[in-house]
């Protein structure tokens, strides 16, 4: 959203984009999930992180989000269903 108001740093937003993406992947390695999946993950990831964000940026207190955890529930179901072959949808 500063991004809006700071060329500076809206010229920074696609390598941290990159960046972001990135070490995601290489935490994904990490969970039992087919290397096909890492980039969708990343985005999943961002994505939820930017609503997280949003939610925040709406005056609801984030110390009430554990979205860490939430995370890794959904990341550690998604390996857990592709380890079982139950379908992901």
């Amino acid at each position: 959203m500063a991004a809006n108001h700071a060329p500076e740093l809206a010229n920074s937003v696609a390598q941290s984009l990159d960046d972001f993406a990135r070490d995601v992947t290489k935490q994904a390695a990490l969970l039992p999930v087919p290397k096909e999946l890492f980039q969708t993950l990343a985005v999943f990831v961002h994505t939820l992180l930017f609503g997280f964000s949003l939610i925040q940026h709406a005056g609801i207190n984030g110390r009430d989000l554990f979205h860490i955890g939430v995370i890794r529930a959904m990341l550690a179901e998604i390996g857990r269903r592709i380890v079982t072959g139950s379908k992901i949808s």
